[in-house]
């Protein structure tokens, strides 16, 4: 089993936000294209690039935002609704923020949590 990359959006905020850290896939924007690079080689080049970083997987940049950021990020399964996933909990201290819809796969409250806990870090 991988583990899942972040979605390019994700990726991208997670930079802004300072997260810098090494991985093995990139993401990289062209003049007129955002897309997934792959794995990081010698061969990255690709014409008008403007910007390569990093692709974390979901567990690192969970474990970036509850190492560094004291954030928490736990997607959690309502039994009265089998099955479905809240958008997730973030957590940090007593706040708490709830993404307000329901998603079917752990994976994407995951995504969505992140992604929230990585807009409330100021910078």
């Amino acid at each position: 089993m991988q583990d899942q990359l972040t979605s390019y959006k994700t990726a991208k905020l997670a930079k802004e936000k300072g997260f810098i850290h090494k991985c093995e896939y990139k993401y990289a924007s062209s003049i007129n294209l955002e897309l997934p690079v792959g794995k990081a080689t010698n061969s990255l080049y690709m014409p008008n690039v403007r910007e390569i970083w990093d692709a974390p997987t979901q567990s690192l940049l969970q474990k970036w935002l509850r190492d560094v950021h004291n954030i928490h990020v736990n997607p959690i399964t309502y039994k009265k609704v089998y099955g479905r996933y809240d958008c997730v909990t973030v957590s940090k201290k007593d706040e708490y923020l709830l993404g307000g819809r329901w998603v079917l796969s752990f994976e994407e409250a995951l995504e969505i949590g992140l992604y929230n806990a990585l807009k409330t870090i100021k910078i």
